[in-house]
């Protein structure tokens, strides 16, 4: 003879509350991350380091005032960044508080 199997639903209301709650957060969690979040800057390659480095190390020396750099500096400055010099030595300047 077969045993009689019943299936019975003991779930408490206060479970099914915290499942349904857990699975949100998750879900907004996982749409955030994958949908809505800003995207990472890729690593940098040593050579964008290095040039990263000496930016940074004209910006202190100058205070994120071109016109303290000598003029050889200033102008091989200026034509590496397009043009942008100034800007680019007041913005690592204030990002670093030198």
């Amino acid at each position: 003879m077969a045993a009689k199997v019943t299936a019975k639903s003991n779930a408490s209301p206060a479970f099914i509350g915290i499942a349904v709650v857990l699975l949100i957060v998750i879900l907004g969690w996982l749409a955030y991350v994958n949908l809505f979040a800003p995207p990472k800057p890729p690593p940098m390659t040593p050579a964008q380091q290095q040039t990263m480095d000496k930016y940074d190390a004209l910006a202190k020396k100058s205070h994120g005032d071109i016109n303290k750099l000598s003029p050889e500096e200033r102008d091989q400055f200026m034509q590496a960044t397009g043009g942008h010099g100034a800007e680019i030595l007041q913005s690592i300047a204030k990002q670093k508080g030198y």
